[in-house]
């Protein structure tokens, strides 16, 4: 096993050990307060909901990733680039994160967060919005 591979290895486990940590911390909150961390509050009943989602498997989340953006965002983990370059070694790893995320509800807050960035325009009136979103 080469240095970068054993490396990725190492990462790979710290995001599957940190998902983990995240939902033993909802389970144990629930029991404290009685509440299941999964129910969802009574405000969404007026809310779309999905009933259901299709277990994604590797070659899903392969497709998604050669179609997503390929720009690097200071939110982002690890810069794209990487992302791609050892796809095959991460790709257990993010598509579990992504299957876990679907089947018990949770999104991470760190996944909801943007950047709201204002470009450099010729004319300053005009105000254009750009929001630059986490890859992983």
């Amino acid at each position: 096993m080469g240095a970068l591979t054993f490396w990725l290895m190492i990462l790979g486990n710290f995001f599957v050990q940190k998902i983990e940590r995240i939902h033993a911390e909802f389970d144990s909150s629930a029991l404290e307060t009685g509440h299941s961390s999964r129910s969802v509050p009574e405000f969404t009943e007026l809310m779309s909901r999905f009933d259901s989602f299709d277990i994604l498997n590797e070659e899903n989340v392969k497709d998604l990733i050669s179609k997503s953006s390929k720009k690097s965002c200071t939110l982002d983990p690890m810069p794209t680039s990487l992302v791609l370059k050892c796809q095959d070694i991460l790709l257990p790893v993010i598509t579990r994160m992504i299957n876990l995320s679907l089947q018990s509800g949770v999104f991470c807050d760190e996944w909801k967060q943007a950047l709201v960035q204002r470009p450099q325009l010729k004319k300053s009136k005009t105000y254009l919005r750009i929001f630059a979103l986490s890859v992983i």
